[in-house]
């Protein structure tokens, strides 16, 4: 039997069964050293928070990651670092701060509420372009679609662009998310440069291409903030263009995906949420907990910090496993159960500290008009019978694909 210490966090076996092996990295007191990885594994609610919310705990490990490659490798690793650097995920303060503090404005809850007309409206147009069909595959007709559109609409760009939208994200997921396929740093690296090509062009413009998102767009917040005191340069707003567009589809895709494969393999759950859709918000929290987008973060110790009965060195990597947290019965009551009763749910499925998910309410929003409008047309939602085929990312865990029968409401 292979020891804890050995297992690949990111090999497809793993990926299939992950909860049990995540419960027996809660068991060996919530933090071990990993060979396999050579990185500390924290997999326990509490050594999770204390991980996170630690000023010790470095986002900045793309230097130490590319320092580590050679030849060719290394020399795709920087040119993407060179962008990657000015992206919020990979910034401590105070540049963190700085930067945190702009892109927030336009992702606080009234922020983001202001856009629910218009999501909503696209939501339904995606809806009625499904219109007629029996069968779907949720992550590509509508799970990936839902936040593609989103940010069509909030960046101004034409409609057009949505499947360009779709291959870039998916492009650069391969070498950020932590892929194991072969030729990922080429596939990746030109996905950047191509964004950043296009970007660097609005930027210099000055306004979107479009007016769809309408004045208050994520677009207009980033090109506006060139005039504040310390205000973005075109460089930072070109990166932040391409992290948003990258991260926000990827993870609310993911989300929405997940909460469905959950749900919809538990009986009744669906028809219950159809029937009182005031619980959706709920219960989408509950499913982020269940089984959240982000599998795990990675972290850096700046400084030699003590979690448990172990010392993390300076300059050791920390993989926090947020999905494992998740389920941790010393924070949750039967937490390998999909309770939509549950109530309050204090998950970290965001993360948790200053880099919790700025994008978070944007992500719920979206979710929540997703599941309202999809239980609106469909009366009937099974799961066809098919072979689950699991993301092998380190930072991604959710099926490749999940094929739908559905039975439309009668009008």
């Amino acid at each position: 039997m292979i020891e804890l210490t050995d297992i690949h966090l990111n090999s497809p076996e793993t990926s299939k069964n992950v909860f049990p092996i995540y419960e027996k990295f809660r068991d060996a007191d919530g933090i071990i050293w990993s060979r396999k990885h050579k990185a500390w594994i924290v997999s326990s609610f509490a050594h999770a928070r204390k991980v996170l919310n630690n000023p010790s705990s470095s986002v900045q490990k793309l230097a130490p990651f590319t320092a580590n490659l050679d030849g060719d490798l290394r020399g795709k690793a920087e040119k993407m670092q060179q962008i990657m650097s000015h992206w919020l995920p990979f910034m401590d303060p105070p540049s963190h701060t700085r930067m945190r503090n702009i892109l927030q404005v336009g992702f606080m809850p009234r922020a983001v509420a202001f856009h629910e007309t218009a999501l909503r409206a696209a939501t339904v147009e995606l809806l009625d372009e499904l219109a007629g069909r029996d069968q779907i595959e949720f992550l590509e007709d509508f799970a990936s679609e839902v936040p593609a559109r989103a940010i069509v609409y909030l960046y101004g760009l034409p409609a057009d662009q949505i499947p360009r939208i779709k291959r870039w994200a998916d492009g650069i997921a391969e070498f950020v998310l932590g892929s194991a396929k072969p030729g990922r740093y080429d596939k990746s690296l030109a996905m950047m440069q191509e964004m950043h090509s296009y970007f660097s062009e609005i930027v210099e413009a000055g306004v979107p291409p479009v007016r769809a998102g309408g004045a208050g767009s994520l677009m207009d917040l980033l090109l506006e903030s060139r005039e504040l005191p310390d205000g973005l340069t075109d460089e930072e707003i070109v990166s932040t263009l391409i992290l948003i567009l990258f991260a926000a589809p990827e993870t609310t895709a993911n989300m929405l995906l997940n909460a469905m494969f959950n749900l919809v393999g538990q009986p009744g759950a669906l028809e219950a949420l159809a029937a009182r859709p005031e619980d959706i918000p709920a219960a989408i929290e509950e499913a982020v907990r269940f089984d959240g987008p982000v599998p795990a973060v990675v972290r850096v110790a700046k400084e030699t910090m003590n979690i448990g009965q172990e010392t993390i060195s300076k300059g050791e990597r920390i993989f926090i496993l947020l999905k494992s947290a998740n389920r941790d019965s010393l924070a949750f009551d039967r937490p390998d159960e999909l309770d939509l009763d549950r109530g309050r749910c204090p998950h970290m499925g965001f993360g948790s500290g200053i880099h919790m998910c700025v994008g978070a309410h944007l992500a719920r929003l979206e979710a929540r008009i997703a599941f309202e409008e999809f239980l609106k047309r469909y009366s009937g939602v099974e799961m066809v019978e098919q072979e689950i085929v699991w993301r092998d990312e380190l930072l991604a865990h959710s099926p490749k694909a999940l094929q739908l029968k559905l039975v439309a409401r009668d009008f």
